[in-house]
């Protein structure tokens, strides 16, 4: 039942067990003034590891929100959270924004290589159309004189050149 409750609760339950053993062994001695010292003792106590367990339980929270996926900065603590868990909380943030900058970075990557990729496919398409127009010129019934043949098979061997230079730089 215990392991169920969340962290907050669990420590409640704990320190109150203590104040009321506390209170307890106190009141078998009868002085007040020392009641009085125990309550205000076993207070400030429980309100310090209550404070604490708030912190923590907001620094797991923003574990929690890293882990599905959201980065939104640190962890809000309270005004007299440790200077530890602070410390916690800051990395926390730092982790979020750098995975946030990497995801950023990848998607910067992903949209030049698709630039890339297409800038590059066109430049090859457009040799690879003239080499098939005139191939097919060539290989039509048509017929064409000397020169018009000459003319297109340099044009099919400047195509060709341009394309495996394309492929070459590539």
């Amino acid at each position: 039942l215990v392991r169920g409750l969340p962290l907050v609760w669990r420590t409640a339950l704990v320190l109150g067990a203590v104040l009321i053993v506390n209170l307890w062994a106190v009141s078998y001695s009868g002085d007040g003034m020392l009641l009085l010292i125990v309550l205000l003792v076993n207070g400030a106590v429980i309100l310090a590891a209550l404070l604490l367990a708030l912190d923590l339980r907001r620094l797991q929270e923003a574990g929690e929100k890293l882990a599905r996926g959201d980065y939104a900065g640190s962890p809000a603590l309270s005004r007299w959270a440790l200077p530890d868990l602070r410390a916690h909380a800051d990395h926390l943030g730092s982790v979020g924004a750098g995975v946030q900058r990497a995801v950023e970075e990848r998607m910067k990557s992903e949209h030049l290589k698709t630039e890339l990729i297409t800038d590059v496919s066109h430049d090859i398409k457009t040799p690879i159309t003239s080499i098939k127009g005139f191939a097919e010129l060539l290989c039509s019934d048509m017929p064409l004189g000397g020169n018009k043949q000459e003319a297109i098979s340099k044009r099919i061997l400047k195509e060709t050149m341009r394309m495996s230079s394309l492929i070459s730089d590539i």
